[in-house]
């Protein structure tokens, strides 16, 4: 998730206190430990740190790369994928005349600066889509990693006190919206149906895709602190 996603989340949310810049070590039932700080205890720990969740979980991270364009007059009103044997690429419209083309997928966990292959693979891609985008310019370019595990598949795991959601891999975007409901029904608040999506599976139940019933998401960390029944809970997001 960018910062501006993040800072726009802040907004939204006046009665969240945000942690800015500070480095999760240990998410366990309850307990959050924030680097050079003792434990902090907590009603509910959520622990959704991507590739930073090892060893609790045996994700490894895969090396994405995008691409900012920034295109006037280009017309796209939804994000477009081209199902290729060899490039699956994926153009997203932003504000402002801006657009972003993905990702490449290598095994790596190497996080330096986007490969010369990679640029010229994604923006002809991208051009073979929309012979619009000919003309655009390169904003930036930028490369991370998406968490995967040894399956490929989301997943959602819950205990009193916890809830851990990671290996998005390449759908995040996609997944995330039911992923959350499924989380927050298994923590018993069940959120109000999304449009365009079918209510959560119930655990042991039919699922839409293989693994479903277990699901994931990708962040770092956000947690509601106990606080005296008379007093509303104040939930604390760290970044």
């Amino acid at each position: 998730m960018s910062r501006d996603m993040l800072h726009a989340l802040a907004v939204q949310a006046p009665n969240v206190h945000w942690c800015w810049g500070e480095r999760v070590e240990r998410v366990a039932p309850g307990v959050l430990q924030v680097a050079g700080e003792g434990p902090v205890r907590f009603d509910l720990a959520i622990d959704v740190r991507g590739v930073n969740s090892r060893p609790d979980l045996a994700v490894r991270g895969v090396r994405g790369e995008v691409i900012w364009l920034h295109a006037p007059g280009v017309q796209l009103q939804r994000p477009v994928r081209l199902l290729h044997p060899r490039h699956r690429v994926y153009i997203v419209p932003r504000p402002g005349d801006l657009f972003v083309v993905g990702a490449s997928e290598v095994e790596s966990e190497d996080r330096s600066p986007v490969s010369l292959r990679s640029a010229v693979e994604l923006m002809a891609a991208a051009q073979s889509v929309l012979p619009e985008l000919a003309e655009a310019r390169i904003v930036h370019m930028e490369a991370n990693l998406r968490p995967a595990l040894p399956d490929n598949e989301p997943h959602t795991h819950t205990e009193p006190g916890l809830l851990r959601i990671n290996g998005l891999f390449r759908h995040g975007w996609l997944l995330a919206p039911a992923l959350v409901q499924d989380a927050l029904t298994r923590l018993g608040h069940p959120p109000a149906p999304l449009r365009g999506f079918p209510p959560p599976v119930p655990e042991g139940g039919h699922s839409l895709w293989p693994g479903q019933a277990r699901s994931t998401a990708v962040l770092d960390g956000t947690l509601a602190p106990a606080a005296p029944s008379d007093v509303p809970p104040a939930p604390c997001a760290v970044h």
